[in-house]
């Protein structure tokens, strides 16, 4: 069983060609394989937090 992350990142919404093209070729890849289970990520609608300077530093120690 395999996962897919489809993560859309255009503001355009419904007009965005790349987000219409990513989800035909989802749609496509889950019909032809084993899929468990598709993650979509919109990071226009759900903005993924910022990184600030503490989180940086805990990185690097």
């Amino acid at each position: 069983m395999k996962n897919i992350l489809h993560i859309i990142s255009s503001a355009r919404e419904d007009l965005s060609y790349s987000k219409g093209l990513s989800s035909a070729i989802v749609e496509k890849i889950s019909q032809q394989n084993n899929i468990r289970q598709i993650t979509v990520r919109d990071l226009v609608k759900d903005m993924p937090p910022l990184a600030n300077e503490v989180d940086w530093m805990k990185l690097w120690n």
